[in-house]
């Protein structure tokens, strides 16, 4: 897939394989669901099917970027 960086807090990534979109929806729902994890993981705010293109579909998810610190 395609990431791209919208502003300083967010990113927008492109992608083909259905995989990751179905993943994108367990992670928000899991978020939503327990509120605590929010600050140990990236905050995923929609994810959806683009359409289709030739004979490929495009999935997209918006997110928070997230920054790990480098632990010793």
């Amino acid at each position: 897939g395609v990431v791209y960086s919208v502003g300083t807090k967010h990113i927008l990534k492109i992608f083909k394989n259905k995989t990751p979109y179905e993943e994108a929806i367990k992670t928000i729902n899991r978020l939503w669901q327990n509120k605590e994890l929010a600050s140990s993981e990236p905050m995923i705010y929609d994810t959806g099917v683009i359409g289709n293109i030739g004979n490929e579909t495009l999935y997209y998810y918006f997110m928070e970027k997230f920054n790990v610190a480098m632990l010793d």
